[in-house]
């Protein structure tokens, strides 16, 4: 089954966030129950789970090791760059879990639009 690709309309953020309320939004502190064991966890308390089948294995693509990135030092273990949209991912029983590692800016232009430009670029 193919996603059909949202349009982003004149009203720019009512459209994004539409496209972001299709994700799947939990209590980051979830996780380690989910995983059965600790693991470091972003800064913002809420992650997003990606239940498209198709944005998930987008997203996949995009991951890459945060080793060298100084940026993410504190937040490693599973989780890995998503492109550069500003997320990071991690799979946990085989699913995508999106986290943003900071706070108190717009996370819609900062890593939705972004997000949503990778999913369905042309």
């Amino acid at each position: 089954m193919q996603t059909v690709k949202p349009t982003i309309g004149d009203n720019i953020h009512s459209s994004l966030v539409a496209f972001a309320e299709k994700f799947t939004e939990i209590p980051a502190g979830w996780l380690p129950k989910i995983a059965g064991e600790p693991m470091p966890l972003p800064i913002w308390g809420t992650v997003f789970l990606v239940t498209n089948q198709e944005q998930s294995a987008i997203i996949q693509a995009l991951m890459s090791d945060l080793e060298n990135d100084a940026t993410f030092q504190e937040v490693s273990g599973c989780w890995q760059a998503v492109g550069d949209t500003g997320f990071l991912a991690c799979l946990v029983d085989g699913y995508v879990f999106l986290g943003v590692d900071g706070a108190g800016y717009c996370f819609y232009q900062a890593h939705w639009k972004p997000l949503y430009q990778r999913i369905y670029s042309d």
